[in-house]
């Protein structure tokens, strides 16, 4: 993802320091899970940045990969609830 789109969802101070901690340590679960707890109130869309962003770099992660696809599920019961009628 380039830097500008990942830019647009740094809201807050504390994500720039997650940021740049990930710069040092891009291979830490324990912070990629920190960051995402950080961001339990985000959007989902921020959430799923993060999370993918997270997955590229530890795709064999049991922990990010169930956390990540639960979420998403979770996204799409609720956005085909939405739509009944």
């Amino acid at each position: 993802m380039p830097e500008k789109d990942v830019a647009r969802f740094l809201e807050e101070e504390q994500d720039f320091e997650f940021e740049e901690e990930l710069l040092n340590n891009p291979y830490s679960l324990k912070l990629w899970w920190r960051y995402l707890e950080s961001k339990k109130a985000a959007s989902n869309e921020a959430r799923n940045i993060i999370h993918e962003r997270s997955l590229k770099i530890l795709p064999r992660s049991y922990k990010l990969w169930n956390h990540y696809l639960t979420e998403r599920r979770v996204q799409v019961l609720f956005f085909f609830l939405c739509l009944l009628p």
